[in-house]
This record gives structure tokens, C-alpha cells and sequence, in this order.
């Protein structure tokens, strides 16, 4: 009944009038990086890393993923999943890059199953406008995420804060700012008013699209002797599709290396958690070589 709570709450939050107040966005986004760990510690961080596990829930279907996060502020991001399943007639064994340095775009699959291909046409000026808004979206899921940990926004994606105000959630009182970006893209970021730390983040986008292929596999024994892949469908484009209410609650706050950050990260799609992150313990300022940026399609 919790999860229903936090969506509730969630659409409560977009929705409900504030309370007024005297504080503004710049003191609140101070407190925060105060409870984070304070100003000279956050600040002095330039690099950090963390392995983890990432649940999905999508379209009916639910698999668990390692994640491996590694960035270098303020314009290097990798986010990389690997899905590895030995059960079934056919072990599948996919690993997802996606991120981006400077204003390059990381995006890469790796599998033993083949995979649709981008929808629309492929011609150069075509995959360029389509790696240009990738990149962004990519840049726009850093952002979130640093703004859970650090309290404020790196120049791969500059924001500007207002406060909203407070009100009720989750049973508890929270103080509201809106984020805006110079490309019109909007976030609200709700601060615990209680702990300083943050409580949520919600923001509009489209509803990702799912698909799946079909194979059929022959069996002898427990050996695969051949298999034939079914037709891969084109990739459904998202362009035009109404945005949806998407949110972002960090949970299970704890100290190390000077920063108190979240390990645990729900997200939720239209009031249902599709994401469930397990962070698990963060490097703070480790040695990350920039080659391991340099990742093709």
C-alpha cells in the first residue's frame, strides 16, 4: 500500500496548491546540499562511480539487471546494464551503453539476440536529428540524478530554480522547486523540509515503448542445434505521443566519504514503479580513465 501512497502523493504534489513562503529556491537548494554533505565536500568531487542492480517492470514483463554508473563531471556520463539470463531454451546475454561525453552520444548495444533497428528513415541528416535528441534525453537523466546528489545543476545541462512552496507528502511536509533548462524541459524537485534531503522528483515525458522479438529454438537434450529468428519489427518512434507523469524517490540515505547519498531510487511511469535501483557502495573521486568514454555504436 506504500507504493500507492507515493503515487498518490506523487500527483498531489504536480497538482496541489502551495503554501507560501518566505525562504527561496537558493536557500532550500543550500540546506540540501548541507544535509548531501555540504557545500566543500560536494563541491570537491569530480569524478564518482558505483555497481549496483536495476529492476524493470515494463510492459507487462520483469527482469533484474546489473548497472554499472561511471562519471566524470561535468560533461562524461556511462550507464552500463547487462541483462544475463541462462534459463530457457536460449541464454540471452545483452549489455546496454548509454550516456554521453561532452556532446557526443554514447549508445550501444551488445547481444547474442538480434535487435530492431531505430524507426525512421537512415539517412545521415535523419540518424544525426535522432542522435542529437537522444543525447539530450540523456543529458536531461544526468541531470535528475544530479540533482539527487549533489543539489544543483553542471554545465552539460544548465537549470534555473523557483520556489513553488511547501505542501503535503507522503505524510510529510516538503518544499517545492521547479528546475527549468534553456530548452523549455521542466522538473520539480521536492526537499523534505525536516531532513533537507530530497524526496522527490517529478518531471513530464513520453511513456517508453517496448518491443519484443520471436525466435524459435530447436532442442536436443539440453543443446540448442538451431534456432530462426522471427521478423524484427520496426522500433515504434515516441514522437508525437503524450507525455506522462514520471518520478523519481530516493530512499535509504547513508553516509560515506563525507556524502550522505541515496541507495536506493524508485521511478515510476503514470503512477506504476517500472525502475528499482539498488545503488550499492558509491567511489567517491576514483581514477576514471576517459577512454572508457569512447564507446561506438
Amino acid at each position: 500500500m506504500r507504493n500507492l501512497g507515493l503515487i498518490v502523493a506523487a500527483l498531489v504534489v504536480l497538482g496541489a496548491p502551495f503554501r507560501a513562503q518566505t525562504r527561496d529556491a537558493a536557500a532550500i537548494l543550500a540546506d540540501m546540499r548541507q544535509a548531501l554533505g555540504g557545500a566543500a565536500v560536494l563541491d570537491g568531487i569530480h569524478s564518482f562511480s558505483v555497481r549496483g542492480t536495476v529492476r524493470e517492470n515494463r510492459g507487462g514483463h520483469s527482469n533484474s539487471m546489473s548497472l554499472d554508473l561511471s562519471v566524470v563531471l561535468p560533461d562524461h556520463y556511462l550507464e552500463v546494464r547487462r541483462d544475463s539470463r541462462s534459463g530457457g531454451p536460449m541464454p540471452l546475454d545483452v549489455t546496454y551503453y548509454s550516456g554521453f561525453r561532452g556532446d557526443t552520444l554514447i549508445r550501444r548495444t551488445d547481444a547474442n539476440i538480434p535487435f530492431p533497428p531505430d524507426p525512421g528513415p537512415n539517412t545521415p541528416a535523419a540518424i544525426a536529428q535522432r542522435e542529437r535528441a537522444i543525447t539530450l534525453k540523456n543529458k536531461q537523466k544526468f541531470a535528475r540524478l544530479a540533482l539527487i546528489l549533489f543539489g544543483r545543476p553542471f554545465s552539460s545541462y544548465p537549470l534555473q530554480f523557483n520556489l513553488l512552496g511547501a505542501t503535503q507528502w507522503d505524510g510529510r511536509t516538503v518544499e517545492v522547486l521547479e528546475a527549468t533548462a534553456a530548452d523549455g524541459y521542466k522538473m520539480r524537485l521536492s526537499v523534505d523540509a525536516t531532513t533537507h534531503l530530497p524526496a522527490m522528483l517529478s518531471y513530464l515525458a513520453e511513456e517508453p515503448v517496448i518491443v519484443s522479438t520471436s525466435s524459435t529454438v530447436t532442442m536436443r537434450g539440453d543443446q540448442v542445434v538451431s534456432r530462426s529468428d522471427g521478423p524484427m519489427p520496426a522500433v515504434p518512434s515516441t514522437t508525437g505521443l503524450p507525455k506522462v507523469e514520471q518520478s523519481m524517490v530516493p530512499s535509504e540515505f547513508k553516509p560515506q566519504d563525507g556524502v550522505t547519498w541515496p541507495r536506493r531510487l524508485k521511478e515510476f511511469v503514470a503512477g506504476k514503479v517500472v525502475r528499482d535501483v539498488d545503488f550499492g557502495k558509491f567511489r567517491v573521486n576514483p581514477s576514471i580513465d576517459l577512454k572508457r568514454f569512447d564507446i561506438g555504436r
